[in-house]
């Protein structure tokens, strides 16, 4: 009822705005649209509507049904170009939104109770249609089932032993054509089988299936899946279980008892398989036209309350986007037309150190770059902000503590409403690690092509390592060729050159045994990872402490060993 009355509402105040101003035209026309919005609603939301579409009262081709249909058909397609055409006329809403409440405030409220009234009965009506479907189906199905089963005779059951020997015998020829007429009486029916108890187990008695066909199931092979069911089965329980799933497929399974002659004892029980895809077809029928007819509705009601979003969304945006700038990870500056800075981030803090209160009304290049040192990317940078045009470059910039590090910047003109241009915005991001990285890949692809070969000269060894030294800003870089002792034949590691940072102390691998074994240092682990093409790394600190003890020993504060492998096999790190 409020889906309803909120409807006609709705009608009628787009109609004050949209229909001519005449007397008596515009005023039967207002009418004509809030009861027509009202009948949309109204046809939608009828449940009898699911029973008539999917003919549960057997009506037919009939004209009362056909009528219901056509209505049903229309009314969906009349909200759906309604609520398109309101998408494209939001003004429209305007009148809804605030005709009602100041500012739209109450019949936003409104719109949205409606449409969670609407969403709530269309999913317990759905809910409700599908268990109803499912108490119909089954009880259809299990009385269709007992019927076959009480033609079969359970004295003829009772004699079948539960082995090969029974497929010659009467009992299980005559019983087995009657699974089969059970099974064509049932045309949805896939499997149709009887089960019993022999010798304290579940087992298949008689199958309906051609015993020539690879899906038939010879008396006396065990039953392996649901057990629980045949064991009610078999206590005079008649169940419907599923989904199951085996090697033929996903089922529901039927399990009906079968009495004895005198039907005071359970002598077996009937299964019979249907495809979870065909048994869940109608359930999954009924509980969609709930959904279709209710979400028309909805969606209706949504796009009512979408637009008095709307009325907010300008207002929340601007401190949405301050927040995410203020969060980001990424450094956003926002300058005049001049490029003095007017508002940084926490972001802009993290990598340069400064706080808004100490750049504010200064140029970025003025503390981020070194004075006197000639640039040909700030000199492109400082002119295109002269000429009013965005740039994307990257930069070297130094932080507060005098820290170097790579920057890459996006900068863009801010322009308002007008077009006039403002100020600029850009977002920088901290590169250094990044290009560092292409750096040691560009040293490693030098490796590639020049070390792989069995003999290195001290000359090119000594081009490598600097060149990893200078690229990575590592105190110290040594290369290990790594091979059995030729006595112990335990693993040893030999050092082939090394380079050091200037200022470095010599206690690193130029002060070391120039051969070590990988157990004397202990490193054995090393030589296991290594081996595996695993490297390793980390601060000295977070190492075992028999490798702990090696890395103080040549004062290494942190390490990285990457394995070198030639075809797969390791020939040092």
């Amino acid at each position: 009822l409020p889906a309803i009355a909120l409807a006609c509402g709705s009608g009628w105040l787009i109609g004050a705005d949209r229909l001519p101003k005449f007397r008596w035209r515009g005023m039967l026309l207002r009418i004509s649209l809030a009861l027509g919005m009202g009948l949309i609603v109204a046809v939608q939301l009828n449940p009898n509507m699911v029973g008539i579409t999917f003919d549960a009262n057997g009506l037919g081709d009939s004209h009362w049904r056909v009528a219901m249909l056509g209505m049903l058909v229309a009314a969906t397609l009349a909200s759906m170009i309604l609520a398109a055409s309101m998408w494209h006329a939001g003004e429209c809403f305007g009148l809804v939104l605030s005709g009602v409440g100041r500012r739209g405030g109450f019949s936003g409220g409104l719109a949205l109770a409606a449409f969670g009234l609407a969403l709530g009965y269309g999913a317990w009506l759905s809910d409700w249609l599908g268990k109803q479907a499912y108490a119909e189906q089954t009880t259809t199905l299990l009385s269709a089932i007992k019927l076959g089963a009480s033609g079969l005779d359970g004295s003829s059951v009772s004699r079948i032993q539960g082995n090969m020997d029974d497929i010659s015998n009467e009992s299980y020829l005559s019983t087995r054509s009657k699974l089969v007429q059970i099974r064509n009486s049932l045309p949805s029916s896939r499997f149709v089988y009887l089960v019993a108890m022999r010798a304290d187990k579940s087992v298949f008695l008689v199958d309906a299936e051609d015993p020539k066909s690879d899906d038939f199931s010879p008396p006396g092979q065990l039953v392996t899946k649901n057990l629980v069911q045949w064991k009610d089965a078999f206590q005079g329980n008649s169940s419907l279980k599923g989904p199951y799933s085996d090697q033929w497929g996903v089922w529901f399974t039927a399990g009906v008892p079968v009495y004895d002659h005198d039907g005071d004892r359970v002598v077996a029980a009937i299964g019979v398989d249907y495809p979870a895809r065909d048994w869940l077809r109608p359930l999954a029928a009924r509980r969609l036209a709930a959904m279709g007819g209710t979400l028309s509705v909805a969606c209706l009601l949504l796009t009512i309350f979408s637009f008095h979003l709307v009325s907010l969304e300008n207002t929340r945006k601007l401190d949405l986007l301050a927040l995410v700038a203020r969060r980001t990870d990424n450094a956003v500056v926002i300058t005049d037309v001049s490029g003095k800075i007017k508002w940084v981030n926490d972001g802009f803090t993290r990598i340069s150190g400064y706080r808004l209160d100490e750049v504010l009304g200064k140029s970025p290049g003025s503390f981020l770059q070194l004075e006197g040192a000639p640039d040909p990317t700030q000199w492109l940078m400082s002119e295109r902000v002269k000429a009013g045009q965005g740039f994307d470059t990257e930069v070297l910039n130094y932080g507060k503590s005098g820290k170097p590090y790579l920057i890459h910047i996006e900068c863009q003109p801010l322009l308002d409403a007008g077009g006039e241009h403002i100020g600029f915005m850009a977002i920088e991001r901290d590169v250094t690690n990044e290009r560092r990285s292409a750096r040691l890949l560009e040293a490693a692809a030098f490796i590639s092509a020049n070390l792989l070969s069995s003999r290195a000269l001290d000359e090119l060894w000594a081009g490598i390592l600097t060149r990893i030294g200078a690229s990575s800003g590592a105190s110290r870089v040594g290369v290990y060729r790594g091979h059995l002792h030729p006595v112990s034949g335990e693993p040893v590691m030999s050092l082939i050159s090394h380079w050091c940072q200037e200022g470095t102390a010599a206690s690193g691998p130029a002060a070391q045994p120039t051969e070590m074994t990988f157990a004397e240092c202990g490193l054995s682990r090393w030589h296991e990872e290594l081996l595996a093409g695993r490297e390793i790394s980390g601060p000295a600190s977070e190492f075992p402490p028999e490798e702990r003890s090696y890395l103080e020993s040549i004062g290494a504060a942190s390490i990285l060993a990457i394995p070198i492998q030639v075809t797969d096999t390791l020939w040092g790190f």
